[in-house]
């Protein structure tokens, strides 16, 4: 690859990668917001599964910062893995695992306690973010062009 081609999709790495830090964010603040007492105001079904869903979102997203270049479809993949993982540990209630879930971050993170529904927010959270990915790939200026699924 010529050094002018490799610095512009350079290039376009770091801004895919910028606007992946930026969701990501948005997706914490958001997952943060449905856990707090402003969470209040919205409908229940809403306070009960949109944490869960944030969470996953963030998960993918935090999988694009890592692997830019890589496709929607291996993004989603490996990130109703690593969610179905984390979901799974929770059967395992060893007391050192269970020191770390009891900090405000392990359970944020980690999670308390398996529960099914759980799987199926991962699952919607995962789809709607890599719509999101394909959205903004598609449509974005100097995206990186990651629009398969």
């Amino acid at each position: 690859m010529p050094n002018g081609a490799r610095t512009a999709k350079n290039h376009q790495i770091r801004r895919a990668r910028l606007a992946s830090a930026g969701l990501l964010t948005l997706m914490v603040l958001a997952g943060l917001a449905s856990r707090s007492a402003a969470a209040r105001f919205l409908p229940q079904f809403l306070r009960d599964y949109s944490g869960d869903t944030l969470w996953a979102m963030a998960v993918f997203q935090s999988l694009t910062l890592g692997f830019p270049t890589a496709s929607g479809l291996r993004l989603a993949v490996a990130a109703v893995l690593v969610a179905g993982g984390v979901e799974f540990s929770q059967l395992y209630q060893a007391q050192w695992l269970n020191q770390i879930r009891a900090t405000p971050l392990g359970e944020l993170t980690l999670g308390r306690g398996f529960l099914a529904t759980d799987l199926a927010c991962y699952t919607v959270g995962v789809l709607l973010a890599t719509l999101l990915d394909r959205f903004r790939n598609s449509h974005a200026p100097g995206a990186s062009g990651r629009t398969d699924c």
